[in-house]
């Protein structure tokens, strides 16, 4: 089955496919909603968790949908974990890579897949953030297991810097 997928990046703050784990700080109490837009990113801080994320919205057959979504908390040992919501029908024992430029890219597992989404998560190591602090974008890509066919979820990263530091302030 073919599929045209015209991808737009829109940032808003649903905390719509937001992390599915309750990610918390040891340090000091949350913000309550505070809310901004940082170039392609928003963040998001309520009592209960802060994260940055950024949505690919698609177009097909005239319907506007979700085609995949990056959130990022930080962990309570100040790890970063990036949870990864895409389509459901990837194929599940390819896994997933995720690459920023023309860095090496990053194999992993697709943990959790249901009848709406599929999704992983991962702590983010120095480079990764790194990289991605420095870059202009991060690609996710899967195999969709009904076509055979990579999809590549294109993510600007215009603001990331910015937005993770206003995360990494409020969790320290």
């Amino acid at each position: 089955m073919t599929r045209q997928i015209k991808a737009f990046t829109y940032s808003f703050f649903l905390g719509l496919i937001a992390l599915s784990q309750s990610v918390t700080a040891e340090s000091q109490p949350l913000a309550s909603n505070d809310k901004s837009i940082h170039g392609s990113w928003s963040y998001e801080c309520n009592k209960n968790m802060c994260f940055i994320s950024q949505m690919i919205m698609a177009k097909q057959k005239g319907k506007i949908g979700i085609a995949g979504g990056v959130n990022i908390a930080i962990a309570s040992k100040q790890r970063p974990i990036m949870t990864l919501r895409f389509n459901k029908d990837a194929h599940v024992p390819a896994g997933i890579g995720i690459k920023v430029d023309a860095n090496p890219a990053i194999r992993t597992k697709i943990l959790n897949c249901d009848a709406k989404v599929c999704e992983t998560n991962l702590i983010m190591d120095a480079k990764m953030l790194d990289e991605m602090q420095n870059g202009h974008g991060l690609q996710v890509v899967f195999l969709n297991n009904i076509s055979g066919k990579q999809v590549t979820l294109p993510f600007s990263l215009s603001g990331f810097s910015e937005a993770y530091g206003k995360l990494s302030q409020q969790q320290s």
